[in-house]
């Protein structure tokens, strides 16, 4: 993982400061992952929590990211319009060494083998936990055919990208409702 990863942590325990929409950065959990556009958004407060928003909690595009808690081993690339947005602290980010290998990371960990190499370091007995020195020792195998590794991570950041262009089509497909449907006169 080393070599693929520039980054890898979990960032510490956080005692959230909730606000309204505009006051805040928009923060979301484990449970949302798979989300296009993440229900039940909560908003962490700029004011409170600004040093380490910018310095530790925001995500930023091709991250991997990976639920450690409760139900662990869930994987997602973060899409565009996730930029700068705040995953909890119960979500191990994977920033990669560079988009040449974004992608690959990602799919590597969401595959079969992956999981199980991420669910073996499970522990606790009331919820499920892994931590980031777990998903460290994780060996990500690098291809001997770069050809087929740079198809994969290219798949990847294309499958990525269509995610960020169906969110903007689902957002303006709301935008019909409410204006022309909705609230149509």
């Amino acid at each position: 993982m080393k070599e693929l990863a520039r980054i890898l942590f979990c960032p510490v325990d956080l005692k959230r400061v909730y606000v309204e929409e505009g006051y805040g950065t928009v923060l979301f959990g484990g449970k949302q992952m798979y989300e296009l556009d993440p229900s039940n958004k909560k908003y962490l407060s700029k004011s409170k929590h600004d040093e380490r928003i910018i310095n530790e909690l925001e995500i930023q595009e091709n991250t991997t990211l990976i639920s450690r808690s409760g139900t662990i081993g869930k994987v997602c690339l973060v899409p565009k319009h996730w930029q700068n947005w705040v995953a909890s602290e119960h979500i191990i980010r994977v920033v990669p060494a560079n988009n040449d290998v974004a992608g690959y990371i990602s799919i590597f960990l969401s595959s079969d083998y992956g999981y199980e190499l991420i669910k073996r370091f499970t522990y606790g007995s009331v919820v499920d936990e892994i931590d980031d020195n777990h998903v460290r020792q994780i060996q990500i195998p690098i291809l001997k055919n770069q050809d087929i590794q740079k198809q994969i991570n290219d798949l990847a950041l294309q499958a990525n990208e269509k995610r960020y262009q169906a969110y903007l089509l689902e957002q303006e497909a709301l935008k019909v409702l409410d204006e022309e449907v909705i609230y149509a006169e």
